[in-house]
């Protein structure tokens, strides 16, 4: 019988231990978060292997009206300001990552360890009259801005049109 308790408290210590480590990064994310990033990544035609999700207002500043977070292929050299160090991985879905990029990382400690980022393989989309390879472009051009409102989530796929300039083809006609 002393056998008995003694595995039993053995077995109970090693759950309590295991139920009081800290939760993983991929438990801070809401259920409806997760639902709509995994809806994201079946939708995304091209099959990327990585994806970030930054706030708008980090996309482009002194836009206070734009509210929401924007979810897109990560490509290496995004920007020039782009900072590895703020970008965190957070969710993983059918082998593919998300990783959340924020300026908070002083605030937050991150319990996922910090292993390399997998960026998406540099891709073509066609913009004006030829094609662009920027990865700035190709990102906005397939990224979805995600709204959160009431706990309801709501998305636009024409993220394009509020972050990158309108460009409009115009013709010279002379004058005879």
């Amino acid at each position: 019988m002393k056998q008995f308790w003694k595995y039993t408290f053995i077995i109970i210590c090693t759950i309590s231990i295991y139920s009081c480590k800290s939760r993983s990064t991929y438990d801070l994310l809401k259920p409806n978060c997760k639902n709509f990033i995994e809806q994201y990544i079946d939708n995304d035609s091209l099959k990327h292997i990585s994806y970030m999700i930054m706030s708008a207002n980090e996309c482009i500043r002194n836009q206070a009206s734009l509210s929401g977070y924007v979810i897109g292929p990560l490509y290496d050299n995004m920007w020039h300001s782009f900072k590895e160090e703020r970008c965190h991985k957070v969710y993983s879905y059918k082998g593919k990552v998300v990783y959340l990029y924020t300026n908070l990382s002083d605030l937050i400690e991150f319990h996922a360890e910090k292993q390399p980022i997998r960026y998406c393989k540099r891709d073509s989309i066609p913009f004006i009259d030829s094609f662009s390879n920027d990865p700035s472009i190709n990102f906005f051009k397939r990224a979805w801005i995600i709204s959160i409102n009431d706990n309801k989530i709501s998305h636009k796929t024409d993220v394009d049109k509020l972050f990158l300039p309108i460009i409009i083809k115009d013709s010279i006609v002379s004058e005879e």
